[in-house]
């Protein structure tokens, strides 16, 4: 396959593990997980976040929260040319009443993926943190 046909492959495929469920909780651990560490959001807070296979959530590995994701934008990069491969961009998500808690977080990181290699992917996650105050 070509390096775009994976691409655009991942690209679906991890916009499918992001929007078909409610939850992350359950996943085998460090089976279809991305890690990204030290993500830095506009309320103050550094996280880590987890994104699971088949959750549209990303886990705080720290705690029991969790980052319930309304949009999202994600940028794949040749993590050594830095040529932008894809992006790709959610913006689904009732947010109607959630203004006060609504946050952005911003993170980075490199992956293999299973069939492409290597790629950085850049996040920008709009949602809220659970349990809510």
């Amino acid at each position: 396959m070509s390096r775009v046909t994976c691409l655009l492959t991942t690209g679906m495929l991890t916009l499918v593990l992001l929007a078909c469920a409610a939850s992350t909780a359950g996943a085998e651990p460090e089976k279809n997980q991305i890690t990204v560490p030290g993500a830095q959001c506009d309320n103050g807070e550094e996280i880590t976040f987890v994104i699971e296979g088949m959750g549209k959530g990303a886990k705080l590995p720290e705690g029991d929260g969790n980052l319930v994701i309304k949009d999202y934008t994600l940028i794949y990069t040749d993590p050594d040319t830095k040529e932008v491969l894809e992006t790709i961009e959610y913006g689904g998500g009732q947010k109607t009443g959630q203004a006060d808690d609504l946050v952005t977080c911003l993170g980075e990181t490199t992956t293999e993926i299973v069939g492409f290699g290597l790629v950085t992917i850049d996040f920008r996650l709009q949602g809220f943190f659970t349990p809510r105050d």
